[in-house]
């Protein structure tokens, strides 16, 4: 993908960012305990890494994408799950599995950890993976259609994507199960010590 021309940054993504978060502690932080809105907070910014990290930058330059466009630059949907994990790790380049499993996995890891810390429910196993699997699912999502409406595939929907990124919030929500007994004596939430089971 040529970089050039105009196109939406991931720092453009921060101020807005920055807005909302005021707006939104400025009306919730007297109802809400200090553990849990530093709870909160976390999410709040690593979800907007997240957006930062899945949707930006979005070339919006006529030519800039003429150009890709007529280059090839386009990325391929993949619908075959494994496909590109396989071909991945056949190209037996460590910094690139590293790179592309290792950072699927990580993308949805704190939430996986996080999510059920802050919510009123329990959270078992099969509803993270069904969150987990919604935030990933809703993320291609929305790259499929940004590049429908770009006339251009500048991120890829990748079946594979979903994968790793769904496994990577399972082990985070494993990661909370064997590390609670230390974050109880640090967080004090209704939720770990009444309702949340997994010790």
């Amino acid at each position: 993908l040529k970089v050039g021309g105009r196109m939406i940054l991931k720092r453009m993504v921060l101020p807005p960012a920055l807005i909302i978060y005021i707006i939104l502690i400025l009306g919730t932080y007297k109802k809400t305990s200090k553990q849990k809105l530093f709870i909160v907070s976390m999410i709040y910014f690593i979800s907007v890494f997240i957006i930062m990290m899945t949707f930006f930058p979005i070339p919006v330059d006529h030519g800039l994408l003429e150009y890709n466009r007529n280059m090839g630059l386009q990325c391929i949907n993949n619908l075959v799950p494994f496909r590109m994990i396989y071909h991945i790790i056949k190209s037996e380049s460590v910094i690139v599995v590293i790179y592309q499993i290792g950072g699927n996995l990580m993308l949805l890891f704190p939430l996986g950890y996080l999510i059920p810390i802050v919510t009123d429910k329990k959270i078992d196993l099969k509803r993270i993976i069904l969150i987990m699997f919604c935030i990933t699912f809703c993320i291609e999502n929305m790259q499929f259609i940004i590049g429908q409406i770009l006339n251009f595939n500048y991120r890829c929907f990748d079946v594979d994507d979903m994968i790793l990124n769904t496994s990577g919030g399972i082990l985070g929500y494993l990661m909370l199960k064997k590390t609670y007994h230390i974050i109880r004596k640090y967080i004090k939430i209704p939720y770990f010590e009444n309702e949340i089971n997994i010790i």
